[in-house]
């Protein structure tokens, strides 16, 4: 399309008005879908991390309760070897 001037490139042969706000809300269309979507990652992104963090605690916890257990173990091995030894002293 040739316009003779500026003016007429703004009024678009009548239909400017229609012309520019079609692209302004295409543009705003555009502007609040890439908005969106960078929330959207963002948000995204955190709940990823929490959840890998939680996960981390959960792995940890279990460790240190297997740990627990195990000394639990020892100590209760500990002690049937110590009343074994009474035992054999009484005898």
């Amino acid at each position: 399309m040739y316009f003779d001037s500026w003016q007429a490139f703004w009024a678009m042969g009548g239909y400017g008005l229609f012309v520019w706000l079609s692209f302004g809300g295409s543009l705003l269309a555009l502007l609040m879908l890439s908005a969106d979507s960078l929330l959207a990652r963002r948000s995204l992104l955190i709940q990823v991390q929490a959840e890998v963090a939680r996960k981390q605690r959960i792995e940890q916890g279990q460790i240190a309760q297997q740990a627990v257990q195990q000394a639990a173990q020892q100590k209760a091995a500990q002690q049937a070897k110590e009343i074994k030894v009474e035992k054999v002293n009484e005898s």
